[in-house]
């Protein structure tokens, strides 16, 4: 979906504001604050059709004068003078100032089709299975384990390119990787300044992984009694390798809690895959007023 996004304080911005400082030979006639008031609804309206319409920020005569009337000549030549737009090389359209942090930005054709093959991608079982069997949940940034299903925090599971801006074309472009990893990589193109853990021998599989993989007909078996301990979301995965590099997510932003009380993951650990459950607390007992047996209030 195309969109265009302004800036909080476009309304303030140099450009806008530009006809407050012209002589009046260049007003037309118009208060200089109708004037700008003018303008930014012009150039809005027309930024709004380019990025409903893919034009890459480039508005075609037909549109201004369709937008601003039989005076749209003079409105288009008062908008470049102010900065909005420059005329195109073959005079019959031009091209929007391109200021997404103070004025506002319009989606490109290839961010569009990027987004689309992005999500097409992490979709397709034909590579995130084999991706999430070879990682499990470790981050193969920073090594932690990722959640699965959060749609917020730095350890939210997500999947990377490792070439950003094209289609996968096997499971060996996509990585397991954590928000906060992945959102501090964005598109950097350069994938040697992100390198990755070793893929792990033993990886660890949580609940959703191993739910995921099994519908996907990959069963992980759980041989063995369930392990002593419970890694969560934020913990390093068992058998990780440790980064050699810093380029990742901020090591010190802090890890979301782990899961709940009765909704864990199960973990795999040491060749093992269990519930992670610990002995059970003894329950007391209510006695002719007072507490017997268990230890529980014990001072």
């Amino acid at each position: 979906m195309a969109w265009l996004k302004s800036s909080d304080t476009s309304y303030d911005h140099p450009v806008v504001v530009a006809p407050l400082e012209w002589d009046p030979e260049h007003l037309d006639g118009l208060d200089p604050y109708d004037l700008v008031s003018i303008l930014y609804g012009l150039v809005w309206r027309c930024a709004t059709y380019c990025g409903g319409k893919g034009l890459d920020y480039v508005v075609p005569d037909a549109v201004i004068a369709q937008m601003a009337g039989r005076n749209w000549r003079a409105r288009a030549a008062q908008a470049a003078r102010a900065g909005y737009w420059a005329r195109c090389e073959d005079g019959r359209s031009w091209l929007l100032l391109d200021d997404a942090e103070h004025l506002f930005h319009i989606r490109r054709k290839a961010e569009i089709e990027w987004e689309r093959s992005r999500r097409s991608d992490v979709a397709n079982k034909a590579y995130t299975v084999p991706v999430r069997l070879r990682d499990g949940d470790g981050c193969r940034y920073c090594g932690h384990i990722v959640q699965w299903g959060a749609r917020t925090g730095n350890r939210a599971g997500t999947y990377d390119h490792r070439n950003p801006g094209k289609p996968a074309v096997s499971p060996d472009d996509l990585v397991v990787a954590c928000r906060g990893c992945n959102s501090t990589r964005k598109d950097n193109p350069h994938a040697e300044a992100w390198p990755l853990l070793p893929a792990p021998t033993d990886p660890h599989y949580g609940t959703l992984t191993i739910e995921f993989l099994a519908k996907a007909g990959r069963h992980i078996t759980a041989p063995g009694e369930p392990a002593p301990s419970r890694p969560t979301p934020g913990d390093r995965a068992p058998n990780a390798a440790t980064p050699t590099t810093e380029p990742i997510s901020d090591r010190s932003a802090p890890r979301p809690a782990g899961p709940a009380s009765g909704q864990g993951e199960e973990v795999r650990e040491a060749g093992r895959v269990g519930n992670g459950t610990g002995p059970r607390r003894k329950r007391a007992r209510r006695g002719r007023g007072r507490w017997q047996g268990g230890g529980v209030g014990d001072h």
